[in-house]
């Protein structure tokens, strides 16, 4: 019966011309869901190639044994140029292969690996400090969790299956479109099947290693979980339904394969509970930036129950009453936190800020200063010796600290625009205007709405005797509410009569 069928196949096959089928030699076998159109015959390695989009066509519900996803006609190649444009950003068949090649050398796994070498370089870091010094988002730090538990599962590997995934899907579309030939897709196609075939033992290995990528890739984008069920679904219908190709074996030469494969139970995550710990980090940030620090607080308290080790935490309850101007509870916290760890930088500094702001400087200074021994190549510690300096009217002892802070900053770091103007300040005070223009021009950039940063502008450019730019910007201290000293005024008007 099967001879008889495939006979009749054969016969139907030569009978008619298919625009982009090629007749190749092997096994060949009938698609019965296209029984009212024409019968599809490939070889076993072309259904194979096919096969590495079984996962999506299962999903999705484009053909699994036919080169184009659904029938070419105008409204179906239209509607896959909005899916090229919409979800790859790709317009034309330059961009299709330069993608295609993208994801051959990098693709996701290049990601992977990156975060890889991010938690070696920070191995003596918990995954929250690494994403809190990082400044990562949500799906960063989930990603991080990920790479940490499976990297050394997947290997140098990494996401490689689902890359050669994304790379057959797109060869795909891009017939479908008209952007590739058949031939070109099929050379594409069997020449992505043979990179599976020799680095993967089996379809089971094959689609555990896709569904890890899915899960990396959708963090972003999507909510991982509905996806990745609905991949296992298909998984289990592709591999447990008779006459899908997932039932043929891998044509692999024994010393083609080199490394261990991975199984659906090795791949699947489930996400820690430091992890949900990160999530109170965020929900409780974002509240706390709205102003609702109650439950900024509640969020920060329970991440610390869930990962007691993620000290930040207790830096942004700190943060949460020092904003309550709960002072007390903020410096209880902070002692008892760098009694636990006295080697920490910035919760001192914190000390030290709220010390300042209650007007223990004694308490404040000694804080600073033992942030300075424990790193004197930050620039914080110095800042709040110079800023103390203003407050106490010592200007030159302002100056000397906020000199040596403004030499520690990185490139880049905005950090330094404060600083700036806190020298121009002190310059300011000193009279030495020149000077003090320099610093205060350089930090306006960052102040552009400070009424007093013109208002110390004008008047530096009052005494440096260029009368239109002090005229200008006291002007602009107005327009911000400033009242101008009627002192100022009046020598502005003097310097301006001939």
């Amino acid at each position: 019966m099967k001879n008889l069928v495939r006979f009749m196949a054969v016969v139907l096959f030569c009978s008619i011309t298919v625009s982009g089928l090629v007749w190749a030699e092997g096994t060949f076998s009938v698609d019965p869901q296209f029984s009212n159109g024409e019968p599809v015959l490939y070889s076993e390695s072309r259904r194979k190639a096919l096969a590495l989009t079984g996962l999506e066509a299962e999903i999705v519900g484009f053909n699994h044994e036919r080169l184009e996803l659904e029938l070419r006609n105008q409204a179906g190649i239209e509607k896959w140029k909005k899916v090229l444009a919409a979800e790859w950003k790709i317009t034309r068949r330059a961009q299709l292969l330069e993608k295609i090649a993208w994801i051959e050398s990098k693709g996701d796994s290049e990601l992977f690996l990156e975060l890889a070498q991010v938690l070696k370089e920070n191995e003596n870091k918990s995954l929250n400090q690494i994403g809190v010094e990082l400044g990562y988002k949500d799906y960063q730090i989930k990603r991080l969790y990920t790479v940490n538990e499976k990297q050394k599962i997947v290997g140098e590997r990494a996401l490689r299956a689902w890359d050669y995934s994304r790379m057959a899907l797109l060869c795909r579309i891009g017939y479908q479109v008209g952007f590739l030939s058949a031939n070109e897709a099929w050379t594409q196609l069997e020449r992505i099947l043979t990179k599976v075939e020799r680095q993967y033992l089996s379809w089971e290995y094959y689609a555990a290693n896709y569904l890890l990528g899915l899960y990396f890739w959708g963090l972003e984008f999507e909510p991982e979980s509905a996806k990745v069920n609905q991949t296992l679904q298909a998984y289990a219908k592709l591999t447990g339904s008779s006459g899908y190709v997932w039932e043929l074996a891998w044509n692999r030469n024994s010393q083609d394969y080199q490394v261990d494969s991975n199984t659906f139970e090795e791949v699947l995550y489930f996400p820690p509970v430091q992890y949900r710990a990160w999530e109170c980090y965020l929900n409780g940030w974002q509240c706390f930036e709205s102003g609702q620090f109650d439950y900024a607080l509640e969020y920060y308290q329970k991440g610390l129950t869930l990962d007691p080790d993620f000290s930040e935490l207790w830096l942004l309850i700190t943060m949460v009453y020092n904003a309550q101007r709960d002072y007390e509870k903020a410096i209880e916290i902070l002692s008892n936190y760098l009694k636990e760890k006295p080697a920490e930088y910035l919760p001192r500094i914190y000390l030290a800020e709220i010390y300042e702001k209650i007007d223990q400087l004694q308490k404040a200074i000694d804080e600073y200063n033992q942030a300075i021994d424990q790193d004197d190549t930050k620039p914080e510690g110095f800042v709040g010796l110079g800023r103390i300096g203003i407050n106490s009217g010592d200007y030159d002892v302002a100056i000397s600290y906020l000199r040596i802070a403004e030499s520690l900053y990185l490139n880049g770091d905005e950090n330094i625009f404060y600083t700036l103007y806190l020298l121009g300040y002190s310059y300011y005070k000193t009279e030495e205007f020149e000077k003090a223009l320099s610093f205060l021009l350089r930090a306006s950039p960052k102040f552009e709405d400070d009424q007093y940063l013109h208002y110390y502008l004008g008047v530096c450019y009052l005494y440096e005797q260029n009368i239109n730019l002090a005229s200008t910007y006291l002007a602009r201290a107005e327009e911000l509410g400033l009242t101008i000293p009627e002192e100022v005024k009046e020598l502005l008007t003097k310097t301006k009569e001939p």
